[in-house]
């Protein structure tokens, strides 16, 4: 049997943001994987992370922090039931080297493109992030809905960066 849990660790530094991690357990033997999301001790409760009931600049990045974690938990979960249903006994180590690799998916254009214009929203640009959802869309449509896949090699995309 398999769980994993939600955790949060503050930092050891008073004012400083800590982190959300995934502690997952299989056959007693206990791993952590690091989310790499950062959050201060009171946006934290419970095991859920809070979201200010009115406008703060952290609103935005909170939400997607939110997101973030709900993706990774299905991701995991997604994971675990491969695993299970492969038949083959498997290991915690296991679980967490599967989701620490990047999905096949990741050089793709569209997933590239969505990473870009959730960006966007979350930093205000919502004009913007809709004009390269409407181009990326329309190029999909041009190639017959066939993606786009860049070679593994390429990982440097600054040249694409958005600039403020």
């Amino acid at each position: 049997m398999t769980s994993s849990k939600l955790k949060f660790r503050p930092s050891r530094i008073n004012g400083k943001a800590g982190s959300l991690y995934i502690r997952v357990i299989h056959g007693r033997i206990v791993r952590q994987i690091n989310l790499g999301y950062k959050i201060f001790p009171n946006e934290w409760k419970k095991g859920r992370v809070l979201i200010p009931e009115q406008k703060s600049e952290r609103l935005h990045y909170l939400l997607d922090v939110q997101e973030g974690l709900r993706e990774s938990r299905e991701r995991l979960e997604a994971i675990v039931r491969r695993f299970k249903a492969s038949g083959k006994a498997y290991t915690v180590e296991q679980i967490v080297n599967a989701f620490r690799m990047p999905d096949n998916d990741e050089y793709k254009l569209y997933v590239f493109a969505h990473k870009i214009t959730k960006h966007l929203r979350t930093t205000g640009q919502v004009r913007l992030a809709e004009t390269y959802s409407t181009s990326v869309n329309s190029f999909l449509r041009f190639r017959g809905e066939k993606g786009v896949t860049f070679p593994p090699q390429v990982t440097d995309f600054s040249f694409l960066e958005i600039k403020g």
